[in-house]
């Protein structure tokens, strides 16, 4: 199976595209030339082309040109005007293309290649230039679509167990080559023999006759009251205290824990297992527009089974079992259903409730998600209590728990901690979430400061040694980037051709923060902080293994940490969080004068003056 690696550039008068096969270390440029492009795709048919958001995008490129319609046009409907590819023409479903797209949900590849560590430097070329691009700026954009070329493949390699997962189901399934084109979702809708229905009763909530909801029946009556008189997701959000607890309800889920809470005994982790299945299956939730029901209880009487012998076979069935509710809420898929997606969310939330309130009176709750509970055991009997109960409710309402158990818990609230299971002295178990999560990388900020949270609270080292001892530069990134509403980036007094950039604490005071230009031209003065670090240097080359310059200032991430850290234990070291707060540059401010001292040599009066001779029109800053 031969894999391909591209991307599209596309001007007014130019385009191009690198391709390249990784495999024989080979990279071929293809420019303005339909006919080459149209015999390399004729020897590659066969081939799956991976791309980064590919299936949004390159691929209709691709499509336009073979079928001689101008790829400017194609480009700027689906960027300026958001159309779909698949819509601009029918033509595009006779090219039969096996497309990959390597693309995560989280962020855009620039974003991940600075996360990697790569070099993230633009192009000088604008893409809105309005004639044909010199041989200097086609090699300039050339030299950068390799780059991408190469970064996605790189990608690609740090994601390839979902390609793998989805070649294993293609062929566990038995399904066409095509699929791998296919979102899970869209799979998932083939293989329940989805056929897309229109509803009218998004809003019509049932609750399940299993639930019993003892004390807590009046959060229900929230929901009735909801689908009833409001019918308006941007109006529910519900939150009441549960033993004392802070709990909140809505369409996200349920979540509820003690805040700033740190611990250490014995934890039972209480989740329900493959939560969600389980509300389609034995509650009648499943999509309505599915004709194949029985093949979602196959799969998942299947995944049960191979879990003790194929752990691999069993988890291509996670796929079709997880995917069918996110389909619900999506309008284009075959499996929408808007009131089963509700009806899911809210029973799941329901009936979570409903085991709260059982164990509630029997130990203490420490945190409640979306499909799970955490208590803190004080006593055998206490946990035979538990247990006994968790059977009861099992039984009555068809789920199945699991059991975790941890020594030890550091929560800053429902979202953001950190549990583990230590036996004498070894780590048995951690788990990470929120702003402490694992880093990765390809979403990879500030490790050193959470290696150093971890290092205190798991075995007491010192902050400042965890920060001082570490040399790696990749380790104290941090990436700014600004979306479509802001014209330009800002620092030290210059306007950054960057859209993201990578960024470290610096010593040197004279560097100013990252300040973001809004598009809002009648108050051309006022200027946004977007860094955290007031005072920082931007290094955008490749800094995979590059150590720490002396300009960095490793003592501002040491006061970040505590910074952190106070807002787990409400003070730290004799400081508080305010206290913290007032040492270190706040995440967002509302805006500048054109005086402030940090904007240095910024200029607003010339930057108003262009706009004004401009007519309105966007900047083209360089």
């Amino acid at each position: 199976m031969k894999l391909l690696f591209y991307d599209f550039e596309v001007f007014r008068y130019d385009w191009l595209v690198c391709i390249g096969d990784m495999k024989e270390r080979k990279m071929y440029t293809i420019v303005n030339n339909k006919q080459e492009l149209e015999g390399f795709f004729d020897r590659n048919r066969e081939s799956i082309w991976i791309g980064f958001n590919s299936r949004y995008y390159d691929q209709y490129i691709l499509k336009t040109i073979l079928c001689d319609i101008d790829p400017y046009m194609v480009s700027k409907k689906m960027i300026d005007e958001k159309v779909s590819g698949y819509k601009i023409s029918r033509l595009f479903n006779d090219i039969q293309f096996y497309n990959y797209d390597c693309k995560p949900k989280e962020f855009g590849l620039k974003k991940i290649e600075a996360f990697m560590g790569s070099d993230i430097k633009e192009s000088d070329v604008p893409f809105d230039i309005q004639r044909k691009l010199t041989k200097d700026e086609l090699e300039d954009v050339i030299k950068y679509c390799k780059h991408d070329v190469r970064e996605t493949y790189k990608v690609f390699m740090h994601t390839v167990d979902k390609f793998n997962s989805q070649i294993a189901a293609i062929n566990e399934f038995s399904l066409p080559k095509s699929y791998i084109s296919k979102t899970d979702a869209q799979m998932t809708a083939d293989l329940l023999g989805a056929r897309k229905r229109e509803f009218n009763d998004e809003f019509d909530l049932e609750f399940s006759d299993l639930l019993d909801l003892g004390k807590l029946e009046y959060i229900k009556e929230r929901f009735v009251d909801w689908g009833k008189n409001i019918k308006d997701y941007t109006k529910f959000t519900y939150s009441t205290k549960i033993n004392g607890i802070p709990h909140t309800y809505g369409f996200g889920g349920l979540h509820g824990a003690i805040p700033k809470y740190v611990n250490q005994g014995r934890f039972l982790l209480i989740d329900v297992a493959s939560f969600y299945p389980a509300l389609m299956i034995e509650h009648g939730l499943l999509s309505r527009t599915v004709t194949k029901k029985w093949r979602y209880i196959q799969f998942r009487d299947e995944r049960i089974a191979l879990k003790k012998t194929d752990k691999k076979r069993a988890n291509i069935r996670k796929i079709p079992l997880n995917a069918a509710f996110g389909a619900c809420k999506e309008k284009n898929s075959k499996l929408y259903d808007p009131r089963q997606a509700n009806n899911i969310c809210i029973n799941g939330q329901m009936f979570l409730t409903d085991l709260l309130d059982k164990l509630i009176p029997i130990v203490q709750v420490i945190q409640s998600n979306t499909d799970g509970i955490l208590v803190k055991i004080e006593t055998e009997e206490q946990e035979k209590l538990v247990k006994e109960e968790c059977t009861k409710w099992s039984k009555r309402t068809k789920f199945e728990l699991d059991y975790e158990v941890f020594t030890n818990i550091v929560q800053r609230d429902v979202n953001n901690y950190i549990a583990w299971n230590m036996q004498n002295g070894e780590l048995k178990k951690l788990k990470q979430k929120g702003f402490f999560k694992e880093r990765t990388p390809i979403d990879n900020e500030m490790g050193v400061v959470i290696d150093a949270i971890i290092n205190y609270f798991m075995y007491n080292v010192p902050v400042e040694k965890t920060i001082k001892d570490c040399n790696d530069l990749m380790k104290y990134m941090l990436v700014a980037n600004i979306g479509d509403s802001y014209d330009y980036l800002l620092h030290n007094g210059k306007i950054l051709k960057e859209r993201i950039v990578r960024y470290f604490a610096s010593k040197d005071k004279s560097d100013t923060c990252i300040f973001k230009h809004p598009k809002k031209y009648q108050n051309i003065y006022t200027i946004n902080k977007l860094g955290i670090a007031k005072h920082c240097f931007i290094d955008n080359s490749n800094i995979v293994g590059k150590k720490v310059p002396d300009k960095l200032d490793k003592d501002w991430y040491v006061l970040y940490t505590k910074y952190q850290i106070s807002q787990i234990l409400g003070e730290f070291e004799g400081l508080k969080i305010k206290d913290y707060k007032k040492l270190l540059t706040p995440t967002y401010d509302k805006g500048l004068g054109s005086n402030d001292p940090q904007l240095k040599n910024y200029n607003p009066r010339y930057y108003e003056d262009l706009f004004i001779r401009k007519m309105g029109k966007l900047i083209n800053l360089k």
